[in-house]
């Protein structure tokens, strides 16, 4: 029956400093009260922007009402209706799953990509670092809206295009922050004790070297769901996205914006959106960059 209990014993013994690293850092997380009010608020938009569809219907959404146009927010209308009689908060709905779902997958993709090769550069080193470098500062030397417009023009008008565009111009923040971090951390001392003691190579990147690099590229993807989506919005409001009658937060934007005098509605509630989501996703970023940073701790 000992022998039966070994193994469980030395799994908590193993599990013990995570759970309770764990536990501080929930603490600390619970802690800031603003942090944790802003991530609340943006897991409450993610949520909303999965939901949005089954609350509204997007045929009866989009469906085209001229009797009810440019009506002002009311009880029956709480956000009013556009130019095309539809109604604003249930278009909203439908525009956040889009502006939301386009963000996370930029973001995922950028950082997919950016990992593989910032890694590959940072281990490998010499010539095939260096021209991932140059290739990486090449994309770094540019505005990221600028370059994005440059793209954007080059492959279309059309949302798969603007995602791809995305893609294409945020990886390199990626790859050269992880590079950075892995260069840094493979020549400490631990780093070669480990070596010394005979310690496969695998388990001192996966044990030691992962977890000491991976908290600033978790809070760069966290910080970088802000921006992304305020670019994507900026793009959708030039017209590199979404068409006329798609819902899309930073295309009912461009639409207001034409009447704004006659109808303010149409252009403050799809901005402050977008506004208060890119403030959540920021706010929850600086409380993992607090929680997953040991010098910031204090």
């Amino acid at each position: 029956m000992k022998g039966l209990g070994t193994p469980r014993t030395g799994w908590r013994r193993e599990l013990g400093p995570f759970i309770a690293e764990t536990r501080y850092m929930l603490d600390l997380f619970k802690g800031n009260k603003l942090v944790l009010s802003g991530s609340i608020i943006a897991l409450a938009i993610i949520a909303l922007a999965g939901i949005g569809p089954y609350i509204v219907d997007p045929k009866i959404a989009g469906r085209v009402d001229l009797a009810n146009r440019l009506k002002a927010p009311s009880q029956g209308y709480v956000f009013g209706t556009d130019e095309n009689g539809r109604d604003i908060l249930s278009m909203m709905l439908l525009a956040l799953r889009l502006d939301i779902s386009a963000t996370l997958i930029i973001v995922a993709g950028s950082l997919a990509i950016g990992l593989l090769l910032g890694a590959f550069a940072g281990f490998i080193g010499g010539k095939v670092d260096e021209a991932l470098m140059r290739i990486t500062d090449i994309f770094l030397a540019f505005p990221t809206l600028i370059l994005a417009l440059a793209v954007a023009a080059v492959l279309g008008r059309n949302l798969n295009n603007l995602i791809l565009t995305l893609l294409i111009v945020n990886w390199p923040g990626y790859t050269r922050l992880l590079r950075g971090q892995v260069l840094a951390e493979k020549e400490k001392l631990y780093v070669e004790a480990l070596r010394s003691l005979g310690i496969a190579r695998k388990r001192i990147i996966l044990r030691h070297i992962i977890p000491n690099t991976i908290y600033p590229v978790i809070v760069a993807a966290t910080l970088d769901l802000g921006g992304i989506l305020i670019t994507f919005a900026a793009l959708g409001f030039l017209g590199f996205g979404a068409g006329p009658f798609e819902p899309e937060l930073g295309r009912m934007v461009a639409i207001g914006s034409g009447h704004l005098t006659i109808a303010p509605w149409l252009i403050t509630f799809p901005g402050l959106m977008i506004v208060f989501t890119s403030l959540a996703f920021n706010l929850m970023g600086d409380g993992l960059r607090d929680i997953l940073d040991p010098r910031l701790r204090r």
